[in-house]
C-alpha cells in the first residue's frame, strides 16, 4: 500500500494565525505501475464536514501528488482543527492511509486589562506609574517584539517622553511630571501576539485610553493686614486675610483663633466678602500693651479640599504715647554757665509702652 504525509502545515500540531489555513497532503501510492483513484478518495475535516474531489474545499494535483483542502469559511478562534484521509486506494484497490494534522487557530489580537490609570478617571494625585497587562489566550505575547517603541504617551496633546519597563505579563510606563488639569492619553501600538507558523502575521493588538490630572489643590491663606512682627496703635485695628481657591471657599468652614478666641463666620466680628476674610473688633476688645497671636486653622473649598497652609503670625498694640522726664538740669535747680558761650545740655528719658 502507499501513504499519505502532511507537508504543510509544518508541523502539525501548532498554533496558526491563519483564517483558513490550507493543508496539503502528500499522497505516495504503494506501486509505481498504479495510480491514485481519485473517485474512491474522501478527506474529512470534523466541524467542516467530509470532502472528495468534486467538492470545492478539495483540489489535487500532481508531479507530485499532492492533495490540498482549503475550506471555505473561516475558522473560529480557539479551534482545533483536524483533518485527514478517511479513504484512499490506488487503482489496484490497495488502501492508502494517511496521517491525521491537528493545529489550533488564533485569530484574536492580544487584549489589555488591569488599566491604570482606568479610562476616564481623574486623578487626584501625580504620583504613580502607568502600567496595564497584555495577555493572549493562545499563541501568547511574543514579548520579544515588545518595547517602548510600541507605546505612545500624549499630554495635552504633545507627544512626550517616558521609562518604559515590563514584567510579563505587565507594562509600565513612567511618564514625566503630571501637573493639575494634564489630559494625558497612552496608546499601545501594535503589540504582537506568538503563533508558531509564520505562513500569517501574527493578530496586532491596540488600544488607547485616556485620563485626567485634578490635584484638588486646597485654599490658599495670604496675611493681608497687619503684617506680621508690626506694631499697631489702631484702637479699632483690623485683621484681612485673603483665602483663595479656583473652586470657592466654604464661608461656613472658616474657622479663625484670634487672641485666644475662636471665630466663625457666625460671629458678627467677621465677614467674608470676595476671597477675604475681613475682622472688625467690638470696641474694648484690644488692650494697651497686647500681644495678639493670630491663626486660620480651618477654611474649605467648595468640593471639602482642606486648606494648604495653615496660617499664625503676632503683632503688637501700642495704645500709648511717648513719655518724657527730665534728667538734667534738675528740675528747679540752680547752676552757673562761667562761659556765656558754652551750649546747655538738657538730657531726659523716653518711655514707651
Amino acid at each position: 500500500p502507499g501513504w499519505g504525509e502532511f507537508v504543510f502545515p509544518e508541523s502539525c500540531g501548532g498554533i496558526t494565525t491563519c483564517a483558513r489555513l490550507t493543508m496539503q497532503m502528500q499522497i505516495f501510492p504503494g506501486d509505481e505501475y498504479f495510480a491514485l483513484d481519485e473517485d474512491m478518495l474522501l478527506f474529512n475535516v470534523p466541524g467542516f464536514g467530509t470532502f472528495d474531489l468534486e467538492s470545492d474545499e478539495l483540489s489535487i494535483s500532481y508531479d507530485p501528488i499532492m492533495l490540498e483542502f482549503t475550506p471555505l469559511d473561516d475558522y473560529t478562534n480557539g479551534d482545533t482543527i483536524c483533518g485527514g484521509l478517511i479513504r484512499a486506494y490506488d487503482t489496484l484497490g490497495c488502501p492508502i492511509p494517511g496521517e491525521t494534522c491537528c493545529f489550533i487557530v488564533d485569530l484574536q489580537p492580544p487584549l489589555f486589562f488591569d488599566l491604570f490609570p482606568p479610562p476616564d478617571t481623574t486623578m487626584e494625585n501625580n504620583d504613580f506609574d502607568i502600567s496595564l497587562m497584555i495577555y493572549d489566550s493562545i499563541a501568547g505575547v511574543r514579548w520579544d517584539s515588545v518595547s517602548g517603541e510600541n507605546f505612545v504617551v500624549i499630554v495635552n496633546g504633545d507627544t512626550v517622553e517616558f521609562d518604559f519597563s515590563s514584567a510579563h505579563p505587565y507594562v509600565h510606563i513612567h511618564a514625566p511630571s503630571l501637573v493639575n488639569h494634564d489630559t494625558v492619553t497612552v496608546c499601545a501600538i501594535d503589540i504582537p501576539d506568538s503563533p508558531d507558523y509564520d505562513y500569517c502575521p501574527p493578530n496586532y493588538g491596540n488600544i488607547c485610553w485616556t485620563f485626567y490630572i485634578n490635584l484638588f489643590e486646597g485654599p490658599i491663606a495670604e496675611r493681608i493686614m497687619p503684617p506680621p512682627g508690626c506694631i499697631s496703635a489702631c484702637e479699632g485695628q483690623e485683621i484681612w486675610i485673603a483665602i483663595n481657591d479656583t473652586d470657592g471657599i466654604d464661608s461656613a468652614t472658616i474657622v479663625v483663633v484670634i487672641a485666644g478666641d475662636t471665630f466663625t463666620c457666625a460671629n458678627e466680628q467677621i465677614a467674608f466678602i470676595d476671597d477675604t476674610l475681613f475682622f472688625t473688633p467690638p470696641d474694648g476688645f484690644w488692650s494697651d500693651g497686647q500681644i495678639v497671636d493670630v491663626s486660620i486653622i480651618k477654611a474649605d473649598d467648595l468640593l471639602g479640599t482642606p486648606l494648604q497652609n495653615p496660617l499664625s503670625w503676632t503683632f503688637y498694640l501700642d495704645f500709648s504715647a511717648p513719655l518724657a522726664q527730665l534728667i538734667e538740669p534738675l528740675d528747679l535747680s540752680l547752676i552757673h554757665i562761667s562761659e556765656p558761650t558754652r551750649p546747655l545740655y538738657i538730657s531726659y528719658a523716653v518711655f514707651c509702652l
